[in-house]
């Protein structure tokens, strides 16, 4: 009897449900039934973690790769800035080695044999380059024809002018600049501007070097800046990238700042170890193609060029 009522008992007790029935039931009266187990109910949960767990990893790894790409930038932005500080402090280590060697003939052409093997160096280098670039439409190589070779000289004012004279003198003196313009060759060098560093331990020069060709060719070759010093003066030619001189020009053409263009470009440098850029009187610009010939030749007076602070 007991064993009897202790199975109707257990059959009494409802039974765990392991499924559950979703019911929908419109306005209508009509009634649709989903089924929804215990299985599809784990694997729905399962999956919504699997989706978070996976945001949240893709979420760390995008932050992990922008800190790692600002870190690269930084790093790129100081491995350029020590380059170009390299760079500086190279040629003002060239221009030290020529004012030390001034007087022994030997140094000097050793360190200008030095610079002509950096030179051959950096021309392969820059050939390879130019062989991969894009070649323009087949035109008569204005390299090999004799280019005209401009060499125009400002003059400048020989009596110091009054107090209210100096406005027109100043005048006058751009009006020469400008008028060397009108003479060219295949090039022309425009916007001259020299000025100091924020140190006045050097001193910074920019220009706009524009291809003027009437062919639709592009031009390329290697440019230098040269400060001249007054007639009588002992003061050494200051020039930038650092060459040997040779009859008051550059002898080592591959050492000067290279450039192609077929358009415009503008051109910047450095003068190092110049403090007092009046003492020289004009500053002269040499363009050559990259056979070594002479493609234009500018002179402006230092008062006219300099100016007291940055010009980009």
């Amino acid at each position: 009897m007991a064993r009897d009522n202790e199975l109707a008992g257990k059959k009494s007790r409802p039974d765990k449900s392991k499924s559950w029935t979703l019911l929908l039931i419109g306005d209508l009266g009509k009634v649709a039934s989903f089924k929804v187990s215990r299985f599809l109910l784990l694997g729905f949960l399962a999956t919504v973690v699997f989706l978070l767990v996976y945001a949240g990893v893709m979420t760390l790894g995008y932050y992990r790769m922008h800190s790692l790409k600002t870190d690269l930038e930084g790093r790129l932005a100081e491995t350029e800035a020590t380059l170009l500080a390299t760079k500086e402090a190279r040629d003002a280590a060239q221009v030290r080695l020529m004012l030390l060697g001034k007087g022994d003939p030997e140094a000097v052409k050793e360190a200008g044999e030095v610079t002509k093997k950096e030179s051959a160096t950096e021309g392969k280098k820059r050939q390879t380059v130019a062989s991969t670039a894009p070649q323009p439409r087949k035109e008569k190589d204005v390299s090999r024809e004799k280019p005209e070779v401009t060499e125009d000289k400002s003059v400048e004012t020989p009596e110091a002018a009054s107090a209210t004279e100096a406005p027109q003198v100043e005048a006058d003196r751009e009006a020469a600049v400008v008028s060397e313009d009108t003479v060219s060759s295949s090039v022309r060098v425009t916007d001259f501007r020299i000025w100091p560093t924020n140190d006045n331990a050097s001193v910074r020069y920019k220009f706009k070097l524009e291809n003027i060709s009437p062919k639709d060719i592009t031009i390329s070759g290697y440019t230098f800046v040269a400060l001249v010093p007054g007639t009588g003066s002992d003061e050494p030619i200051r020039i930038a990238p650092w060459s040997p001189m040779k009859d008051g020009k550059p002898s080592l053409i591959k050492r000067g700042q290279y450039f192609g263009i077929s358009r415009f470009k503008y051109v910047r440098g450095t003068l190092p170890d110049i403090r007092d850029a009046t003492r020289f009187e004009n500053v002269t610009v040499y363009v050559y193609s990259d056979t070594g010939k002479l493609l234009h030749k500018k002179v402006h007076p230092v008062d006219a060029a300099l100016q007291s602070e940055n010009a980009g």
